[in-house]
């Protein structure tokens, strides 16, 4: 999904099930499918306080499929309890597949680009309604600079608010040129350093990103253009594309040295 907290909770899940086959007796295979109900609840209920929160798509699949997995990991339970002999391997095969499709057919609508674009980036208030959809690199400077960078297109909202004039809305552009350069100029720094396959792709992003920013600037400058939601809108989505994509596959596993 490239969201640390759901994709990371996904590979927990995807652990336990394949320790499944260590479960030796019936009784350590009881606690091993409890241990999976409860924390299958507990993300469950997470997912779908993101998707009602944000408005995201699916809410009522996801809370239909998850009632049902959960229902099934029950029944697992009971029939171990009541000393039928299940095949460990088909319990942990049709867990699996059901998981596999699950993300694939389902979370992957709810949490889709296109789905964030329409929802989160038009109405995001604050860094707290964007950060949960924006991966962390692990390098403090960059995921630092990322957050800064995003509270100042996500200001734009309150500007329109306050119906700023066209001179604030060309100095927050100027603002985000001056932050953008600086973040870029160390980001490209480490790609240099580490010999980063998709380099070129990468700097010639961050060049494209540039563009589009002096360009909606002198869009308002020259009266083309009024500081809008969607200019916020496309800056916000491109953000969040780049640093899930670019960014956090090339700094991700990034380890520094001082």
């Amino acid at each position: 999904m490239r969201i640390d907290t759901i994709d990371g909770e996904h590979r927990v899940m995807t652990g336990m099930v394949l320790d499944m086959m260590k479960a030796g007796d019936v009784v350590t295979r009881i606690d091993v499918l409890r241990a999976l109900h409860d924390y299958a609840d507990e993300h469950f209920c997470g997912e779908e306080t993101l998707i009602e929160y944000h408005g995201l798509p699916g809410l009522d699949i996801q809370r239909e499929q998850h009632r049902k997995f959960r229902a099934i990991l029950v029944s697992y339970i009971d029939q171990v309890q009541a000393g039928e002999r299940l095949s460990v391997a088909g319990i942990r095969q049709f867990i699996l597949s059901w998981w596999i499709n699950h993300i694939n057919d389902v979370d992957a609508v709810s949490f889709a680009p296109s789905a964030l674009a329409a929802t989160v980036f038009l109405s995001a208030d604050s860094w707290e309604d964007y950060a949960p959809f924006i991966r962390a690199t692990g390098i403090d400077q960059i995921d630092a600079d990322h957050r800064s960078i995003s509270n100042l297109i996500i200001r734009m909202k309150e500007m329109l608010h306050q119906e700023a004039s066209k001179e604030e809305a060309v100095a927050l552009f100027d603002e985000i040129l001056a932050f953008a350069r600086s973040h870029f100029k160390y980001e490209e720094a480490i790609l240099a350093d580490s010999g980063a396959p998709l380099g070129k792709l990468h700097m010639d992003s961050h060049a494209h990103f540039l563009v589009m920013v002096e360009n909606f600037r002198g869009d308002i400058l020259f009266d083309r253009l009024s500081l809008s939601e969607n200019i916020r809108k496309r800056l916000l989505e491109w953000w969040a594309n780049h640093i899930n994509q670019f960014d956090y596959d090339a700094f991700g596993c990034q380890e520094l040295t001082s």
